[in-house]
């Protein structure tokens, strides 16, 4: 008897963007596709689901979703283009809402989408850790106060910057003493590692690590809170371009393979 193999099973959403998210025109980024039609602009998204999983409640399929519009927000960040945004449920229509006005372009999601077939190559675990370093990222884009501005991108840089410092201890360092010289001096450590100048991370003269540490605790042995402050609201933009091409500085070791 010839068996005949089970074709995967759809499930179909559409979507709707809130009005403040602007497009150009049709476009497409995997299987997410925004169009808009006159004034209404809407998503729809695909996925597809192996039968012997064909069940799975909506919660379940949510959380799928949600996964698949995350990891396409942060193959949009990796090109320039900050969006925030979340599914939101009202029974069995799920909505995406934007947090930011923003025009994507058709050049913007091609270079995306490079970007998102090498994040469906990395190992699972390591992926969602980039992720989050990207939500913090995106999340400094949207933030419209630049002192937190700076801090959002800061929390993205220093959990890039310390993990690859890590990385580079545990294979270079002769000794344990070396070994945490290069841990505590993780920006030098990373900078030396991807062959970059130590000085796009400073501002006036100050490293970003002391401008932050002066923005929270008030009182730094350098610089003063209201110093730094106005550093942060000057260099936030600069700071955040600077933090990208590191992100995408570690993700090139991904081509290789």
């Amino acid at each position: 008897m010839k068996v005949v193999p089970k074709s995967p099973t759809k499930i179909r959403g559409k979507f709707e963007i809130c009005p403040n998210l602007k497009i150009d025109s049709v476009i497409e980024l995997e299987n997410m596709r925004i169009v808009k039609n006159g004034e209404k602009i809407e998503a729809r998204l695909e996925i597809r689901l192996p039968p012997e999983i064909k069940k799975l409640c909506h919660k379940k399929v949510e959380l799928l979703l949600e996964d698949e519009f995350n990891l396409k927000l942060s193959a949009l960040a990796l090109v320039g283009v900050g969006l925030v945004g979340e599914l939101v449920s009202y029974g069995s229509c799920i909505k995406i809402k934007v947090k930011k006005p923003i025009s994507i372009s058709e050049e913007h999601l091609f270079e995306a989408e490079k970007w998102l077939n090498i994040l469906k190559e990395i190992p699972p675990e390591e992926r969602e850790w980039i992720m989050r370093v990207l939500k913090w990222w995106r999340r400094g884009f949207v933030e419209e106060d630049k002192i937190d501005k700076f801090i959002d991108f800061y929390i993205a840089f220093e959990m890039i910057g310390k993990k690859v410092a890590e990385e580079v201890a545990e294979e270079e360092a002769k000794d344990d003493k070396e070994k945490k010289k290069m841990k505590n001096a993780w920006i030098n450590t990373f900078c030396k590692k991807y062959e970059l100048d130590k000085k796009q991370f400073e501002y006036n003269g100050y490293r970003v690590n002391q401008i932050r540490a002066a923005l929270l605790h008030a009182k730094h042995e350098l610089l003063d809170k209201e110093e730094a402050e106005e550093l942060a609201e000057k260099y936030a933009d600069e700071f955040g371009m600077e933090v990208l091409k590191s992100v995408r500085k570690y993700l090139m070791q991904y081509l290789m393979f």
